[in-house]
């Protein structure tokens, strides 16, 4: 079953990905301040979880981000070019 467009104007719920990607940036984040005052004992553990982050970071689809006018033109340029190739 296909998700219901939301009207133009009206936000959009975030993909899942999207959310485990603002959570993954934000462990980044933190990860990457601590790393700088961890002490020698921690620095591995730290490093360690600080690569599998960004890991995971890098294995999530890239999102492209649109607004309602740039999907309304992309449908009318796409009308278009069906009208006058038909």
């Amino acid at each position: 079953m296909a998700r219901p467009q939301a009207p133009v104007g009206a936000s959009k719920q975030p993909l899942p990905s999207e959310d485990q990607r603002k959570r993954l940036e934000r462990l980044r984040d933190r990860l990457e301040s601590a790393i700088e005052g961890a002490s020698d004992r921690d620095l591995a553990a730290l490093a360690a979880r600080y690569q599998s982050v960004l890991a995971e970071l890098a294995a999530l689809p890239v999102v492209e981000e649109s607004n309602g006018i740039d999907d309304l033109s992309a449908a009318r340029r796409r009308r278009r070019a069906t009208a006058t190739g038909s």
